[in-house]
């Protein structure tokens, strides 16, 4: 049938995504901090960056990671989109997408 893709394939994509959006942030912070020193900008602050950074960090998983990551597992975005819908109220789903959301949309100071 068509609902989307497997449970075990949703579960281990979801947590390559927390993963690969973990390293992407961290990797972020450091070098937009960079970027800032070589332009001589004023430092923005905390909240202002993790403003920028979760802005790129979900511009950077809609167009490169989520799709990239699909094609690896064989399946498309919409039939990750699907069985996300259907396994949502899974709790290691549920775990897992918060994790992702954490990083998105809180990200932490460091």
């Amino acid at each position: 049938g068509g609902g989307g893709a497997r449970l075990p394939v949703l579960i281990s994509l979801l947590n390559a995504l927390a993963l690969r959006a973990a390293e992407f942030a961290s990797s972020y912070a450091e070098r937009f901090a960079v970027l800032v020193s070589e332009h001589h900008a004023a430092p923005l602050s905390p909240a202002a960056l993790a403003n920028v950074r979760s802005g790129a960090l979900l511009r950077w998983l809609q167009g490169w990671c989520i799709p990239r990551l699909c094609c690896e597992q064989g399946i498309s975005p919409a039939a990750l989109h699907a069985a996300f819908y259907l396994h949502q109220g899974n709790p290691v789903v549920r775990a897992a997408a918060q994790a992702l959301r954490a990083l998105v949309f809180l990200p932490k100071a460091s």
